[in-house]
């Protein structure tokens, strides 16, 4: 058995390859050089930050249970839509996550799978926005990609507005539809 710092030695090298494993959605959309999932899960934990806050969930709960949703995919990958109608990601990202939380502080661990299987079951307001981070997140990027010119994620945009719980998450998305990615940088200029 290892010893506590090097197991978290190895855990922060691991989820280090969430910095090199593309979304692979983006790519099947035609997207070149689409984002990381560690580039897609900082923007969604300081989204669910802010969806939180302005929901009345614990913050610090659902940006923790934000910031561990991909945690697993260090280890098997990033599996879009058309992956999962052929391998049982979910179950394998599950798997691969309680294996990574086994080899955590057992006190830590066992937060996080807490929080894994209560976000997985989306009943609590946290989870929700957890949720609605993530998509969200993913919506912005698809806007920002359609953007540049990249015409086959419009219906990413599409299927998030559909699949959004929170009255906020719907908000953002309304006002995001309308706007240029590239608005607030005039608006900090006058600022």
């Amino acid at each position: 058995m290892k010893d506590p710092i090097s197991n978290l030695t190895d855990f922060i090298f691991e989820i280090g390859q969430l910095k090199r494993i593309p979304h692979i959605g983006w790519l099947h959309a035609g997207v070149k050089d689409p984002e990381r999932v560690g580039e897609h899960v900082f923007r969604a934990s300081q989204i669910a930050y802010l969806l939180a806050d302005q929901e009345g969930a614990d913050v610090y709960k659902t940006t923790v249970m934000t910031l561990i949703h991909d945690n697993g995919e260090a280890r098997i990958g990033d599996h879009d839509l058309l992956t999962r109608k052929y391998v049982d990601s979910e179950a394998a990202e599950k798997r691969a996550f309680a294996d990574q939380c086994d080899g955590l502080p057992p006190h830590i661990g066992k937060q996080w799978k807490a929080l894994f299987t209560e976000r997985e079951a989306m009943k609590t307001p946290e989870a929700k926005c957890s949720k609605d981070a993530d998509n969200l997140e993913q919506a912005f990027q698809a806007k920002e990609y359609l953007e540049q010119g990249y015409k086959n994620v419009q219906s990413w945009i599409e299927t998030i507005e559909k699949n959004l719980h929170t009255a906020t998450a719907k908000k953002i998305l309304k006002t995001m539809k309308k706007r240029s990615c590239f608005e607030w940088v005039e608006k900090a200029r006058k600022s």
